[in-house]
């Protein structure tokens, strides 16, 4: 349906509400419902109250928990703008809407259609579920930027997720509308960095995803409820399959990189299928280490943490070596590159590694860092806010180097492995005015099939950054938001890439809870793109190539060598 016509629809189903509600549909199957189920939040960016959730079982069976719509937005109060997402029944229509105004230069209305009928969801523009959400309170991860602008080759942003088509569907009970409960965490959660856990008990929502490495978050989930060290049934395992299924193919950024028409098709082919589906914890837990690491082989895809029912049942995550059995060609060639870079690198500078700066040659500055991080509020109040956060960081730096006489400065992402988008933006206003000329940041929807350039502006009025000549130094490890960087370093004219050929990684991660609480990072449908002129996009996936090659990797830190190199006498040859 095109977001016009259902436009036209909602309001006049939205104006003749009272009528719409005299006919009373029929329950879809007999819901019982627990009411012990608490929810409690472990992040530091929402205020979210502690609250009750109520788990709905279809006849009384426990392998696929539901909730209805409108208690799990109330409950994500704090996460949601919930007082203002108002939810109407359109009982003879067979559907709820959800919909929910912007306020801004223009008001906008967006709605989501949940029709238990057809076992859809729909929007009719894909920002809703980003425009619902509260803003986080301990990162300001907007500061020092400022939208210009943003455009679209295509106003049609309306998604549908069809639930039926994978097995799964929405109900009608008594007034509730009811989903699965690992849809409504993906589409209201995971697509905004945030996720909820339910353990078979109790409700957990933390930033991003859980992982062994946050003890606490790891310790209050993990290791209880009725899940732990249970033996999952078959249909909690269909169900488990059915989604993973479902978000393979709605969901991951590179389906269509990989040539891949239906990942149901291509789990059967390959053997996914019946180990996903199996009981044995170390059988799907292995078949999942197989998929996401040998065949997906990319960066922005790992598992986090292990299943409810046996939190041990597969390698440590957190053991860098403990996977490698599983590693495919790219992550193998990868882990190689960064191991010998940190061995050089120490034998160098020590115990400590590459510095933040190092002066080389005659006027040459190297500044070293391995992730675009925005710092917290706290941080950045800091005597040191240079530690946390890449805007301070470039800024204090840049200072120093410029008061020192520096003219050429080298930005070393050789070991760079990506972080904030909004950090990388920043960074890169530092290296022109973008008073005259923004940041083009270009993305294409994976979903809407639209092609979105945005346009920012960085408050920083510093000539004297703008005259510095610069280097950006990559190498296989320079990877994600560090790789799209230098897409746009090359792009923008600003100098010359020295190294290797960078990572690549091209999609804004998803952050993913199976049904059996596996957590999966993926490339997600946002997908980085660097325009080269209107209607012809390219993509980062594949890295790019440096003007001066570096063949050997001691040269990264051969400070003689790469002072000749940018002040102009050697070559690479």
């Amino acid at each position: 349906m095109k977001k016009s016509n259902l436009l036209i629809l909602t309001t006049l189903l939205i104006s003749s509400l009272t009528a719409c509600n005299i006919y009373t549909p029929k329950d879809e199957g007999n819901f019982t419902v627990d009411s012990n189920s608490s929810f409690k939040n472990l992040s530091d960016e929402y205020t979210i109250k502690n609250s009750t959730l109520n788990t709905y079982y279809l006849e009384g069976d426990k392998s696929v928990p539901y909730v209805d719509v409108r208690e799990f937005i109330t409950a994500l109060n704090g996460f949601l703008d919930s007082d203002n997402i108002n939810g109407s029944l359109f009982n003879f229509m067979s559907f709820m809407v959800l919909s929910y105004t912007y306020k801004g230069v223009q008001n906008y209305r967006y709605n989501c259609i949940f029709d238990w009928d057809e076992d859809t969801i729909r929007v009719d523009d894909d920002g809703f579920f980003s425009v619902i959400t509260k803003s986080t309170s301990a990162t300001s991860y907007n500061s020092h930027q400022t939208l210009s602008s943003a455009s679209a080759d295509s106003k049609d942003s309306h998604v549908a997720y069809n639930l039926k088509d994978y097995g799964m569907q929405i109900s009608y009970y008594q007034k509730h509308i009811l989903v699965p409960f690992s849809v409504m965490n993906l589409l209201f959660c995971s697509t905004n960095m945030y996720n909820v856990y339910f353990n078979g008990s109790d409700y957990y929502g933390v930033m991003y995803y859980m992982n062994d490495t946050n003890s606490d978050e790891y310790k209050t989930i993990m290791g209880k409820g009725d899940y732990y060290q249970a033996t999952p049934t078959a249909k909690a395992r269909e169900f488990n399959y059915n989604f993973i299924s479902f978000v393979m193919n709605n969901f991951y950024g590179l389906k269509d990189f990989y040539n891949v028409i239906d990942y149901r098709k291509y789990f059967e082919v390959n053997g996914y299928k019946e180990q996903f589906l199996s009981t044995d914890t170390s059988v799907f837990t292995k078949g999942y280490l197989n998929f996401f690491y040998t065949d997906l082989d990319e960066l922005h895809t790992a598992i986090t943490n292990y299943n409810f029912y046996d939190p041990n049942s597969g390698y440590k995550l957190s053991d860098n070596g403990s996977l490698d059995s599983y590693y495919g060609d790219f992550r193998t060639k990868y882990k190689k590159q960064s191991v010998e870079l940190a061995t050089l690198a120490k034998e160098k500078y020590g115990e400590d590694g590459v510095p933040a700066i190092r002066y080389i040659g005659k006027e040459t500055a190297v500044l070293h860092f391995d992730e675009f991080s925005v710092g917290t509020n706290e941080q950045i109040k800091s005597d040191t806010p240079w530690k946390y956060d890449t805007y301070e960081f470039m800024k204090h730096y840049l200072d120093e180097a410029v008061n020192k006489g520096v003219n050429n400065v080298i930005i070393d992402l050789s070991t760079n492995g990506g972080g904030s988008e909004a950090a990388m933006i920043r960074a890169l206003g530092f290296l022109r005015d973008t008073r005259e000329n923004p940041i083009e940041v270009s993305i294409h929807n994976y979903q809407t099939n639209q092609n979105i350039d945005y346009k920012y502006k960085v408050d920083i009025n510093e000539k004297r950054y703008f005259n510095l000549n610069y280097s950006v130094m990559t190498s296989v490890c320079t990877y994600s938001a560090a790789n799209y960087f230098t897409g746009s370093f090359i792009n923008m004219g600003l100098g010359n890439v020295i190294g290797q050929q960078s990572g690549g990684g091209m999609c804004a991660i998803l952050p993913v809870v199976l049904p059996d609480g596996t957590s999966v990072v993926m490339s997600g449908p946002s997908q980085l793109k660097i325009k080269i002129s209107d209607g012809f996009y390219k993509d980062v996936q594949a890295g790019f190539k440096p003007d001066k090659i570096l063949n050997q990797n001691n040269y990264f830190y051969d400070d003689v060598y790469l002072a000749n190199l940018v002040e102009g006498t050697s070559t690479t040859d």
